[in-house]
């Protein structure tokens, strides 16, 4: 929480006389604070747990969404193009011969108003490819086939075959990959005709596998009524780790951060994903620790995934905060499944199913002042869709709180938020477009929106400040149980001409925030907040990327944050 640094005694925010009034009282005895130094602990110990919630949900994994690169050969033998423009005749009927799934009557408009009118078999077999056409507009593959005939007569038949895969083979060097992908190829073989959605989810639910990386080659029959042949060039990457260190921090914490990570995929042998996440302040380790453990784990082969997350992150802040003997902890944890309802190269739709868990404790000179035990369910959807230029992302979730498995309601007198209902509701919805605009000029947009009817837990409010959402100010600066966040940057590459260093860019961006609360157990109704800045990112030797940029404030409704004209900054490096 924050106040006004000359806010008097008599204005002093309801949730401080309502909710912390151990660590209020215990200030006032001890060290006969003045409200000015009452309100800027609180709001630094505000700093401290919103410093903590945005790291959980910064270093939670993302779920793996694999991509396939499929490459079509065509090795029938047909007449070279020039003879064949060369060859004419009058075309007084056609038939298409074997088209079973598509009806006659939908491919006649491909030749109709070429009846009775002089062609070329080159033209001929144009009309062929545009029949091949029609087949996959209606979502299928399909070998269509101008076979020798007397062309003169005028009467020609065009053979289509609705086949399938004769043949799937696979080159890597996994162990017995063959054989336990074979649910996959096998279902793959049983296609005839191939449906395009089909194959391509199938594919694309191998992809997206742990650690997995799929390339294909899919030939076409080079004889009619023959089947096609698909070769998959399968690696895998069994571990990756990755280190970066960047000032997001508070000043209570530190501003350095150091962040490691370590993707362990398809050790036990069942494509599970296992993601170990550490985070800590380098020069100051006791002042913030964070440990997380994540494994995502197919279920079957339809594309079905489940997984955990368990983390701690405890906090032993200086600053304003040291001689207070602060010590904050929070243990989390999430049980998902995930389900894709579409899965598509060009588009894919995924459905999530959330129970989650947070107990936090705060102690001040070792005793307990705070308690939150919330339970909380989710229910969501993500859409991605491949624009011509870009690329979109939408995802929405429903909450809903919990009034058992541990929980504690916020009668509690050590409860960080009193008047927060048992089955309290929020829905959140977060959009992210990125689009070309030029040679090497792009634009993403982002943005946030959070509803809650009800009051809600803290660390469940809608955040202001840190990397994505007022990125001029510190995490957590303001908070609300309702409010709306969007982002918009411009990005422009360049080429520096250094040896060891690509990917240059420069960018620019501007973000508003806007967040409110209900009138329970807070110190401030509504807050709004926005930065702007400039900055540069590069990588260098393909492992090592940077971003560093300027960052200054340009609205703040009420003069909390303390934070002006700051360098940030963020490097990392894979492995």
């Amino acid at each position: 929480m924050t106040l006004p640094k000359s806010a008097p005694a008599a204005s002093m925010p309801r949730r401080i006389l309502a909710n912390s009034w151990p660590i209020t009282l215990g200030l006032f005895l001890a060290f006969g604070s003045t409200s000015t130094a009452v309100a800027q602990t609180n709001a630094a110990l505000d700093r401290t747990l919103a410093n903590q919630a945005e790291l959980l949900r910064r270093v939670k994994p993302v779920p793996k969404q694999g991509q396939i690169d499929i490459t079509i050969v065509d090795e029938r033998q047909l007449i070279p193009e020039d003879e064949a423009e060369d060859i004419t005749f009058v075309l007084r009927t056609l038939s298409v011969d074997g088209a079973r799934t598509v009806p006659q009557e939908q491919l006649t408009s491909v030749w109709e108003d070429k009846l009775n009118t002089t062609i070329s078999l080159a033209e001929l077999y144009r009309i062929a490819k545009e029949i091949e056409a029609i087949y996959r507009q209606k979502g299928y593959f399909s070998d269509v086939i101008v076979p020798n005939q007397n062309f003169d007569s005028g009467n020609i038949v065009i053979k289509l075959y609705e086949t399938g895969l004769d043949e799937i083979t696979i080159e890597s060097d996994i162990p017995n990959i063959d054989t336990r992908l074979a649910p996959y190829l096998d279902r793959l073989l049983d296609l005839a005709p191939l449906p395009v959605a089909e194959v391509e989810r199938i594919l694309l639910l191998m992809s997206d596998l742990g650690g997995l990386t799929i390339e294909g080659t899919a030939t076409r029959p080079d004889a009619p009524g023959k089947g096609g042949t698909l070769h998959l060039r399968i690696t895998r990457t069994p571990m990756a780790a990755q280190l970066g260190l960047d000032n997001f921090g508070s000043r209570e914490i530190g501003r350095a951060e150091l962040t490691a990570t370590l993707d362990l995929n398809d050790q036990l042998g069942l494509f599970e994903t296992t993601t170990i996440a550490g985070v800590t302040i380098p020069n100051a380790p006791k002042e913030l620790r964070l440990v997380q453990l994540s494994q995502d784990y197919p279920l079957g082969t339809n594309g079905l995934h489940a997984g955990y997350t368990v983390a701690y992150v405890g906090s032993k802040p200086g600053g304003a905060l040291e001689t207070l003997n602060v010590n904050a902890q929070t243990v989390s944890g999430t049980l998902f499944v995930r389900y894709p309802f579409i899965r598509r190269i060009s588009h894919s739709l995924f459905g999530t199913a959330e129970l989650n868990f947070e107990n936090g404790d705060l102690r001040v000179a070792g005793n307990h002042v705070g308690r939150d035990r919330i339970r909380w369910a989710t229910a969501g959807l993500s859409y991605d869709q491949e624009l011509e230029r870009g690329f979109i992302n939408i995802q929405g979730t429903l909450n809903i709180g919990l009034s058992n498995l541990g929980y504690t309601t916020s009668s509690d007198p050590l409860s960080a938020r009193i008047g927060v209902p048992d089955h309290y509701r929020f829905t959140q919805l977060n959009a992210l477009l990125q689009h070309a605009l030029w040679d090497g000029g792009a634009l993403t947009l982002q943005g946030k929106l959070q509803y809650a009817p009800d009051p809600l837990p803290p660390t469940l409010r809608l955040d202001l400040g840190g990397s994505q959402f007022g990125r001029g100010f510190d995490n957590g600066t303001a908070q609300g149980d309702s409010g709306v966040a969007v982002s918009l940057e411009l990005n422009q590459t360049f080429s520096t001409k250094l040896p060891h260093i690509t990917d240059t860019s420069a960018f620019t961006f501007v973000d508003y925030g806007y967040v409110r609360n209900h009138d329970v157990g807070v110190d401030y109704r509504t807050q709004a907040l926005g930065s702007a800045g400039v900055g540069v990112r590069a990588r260098i030797n393909k492992n090592i990327q940077g971003q560093v940029y300027v960052s200054t404030p340009w609205k703040e409704d009420h003069d909390f944050s303390e934070t002006g004209t700051r360098v940030m900054f963020r490097i990392a490096a894979s492995f």
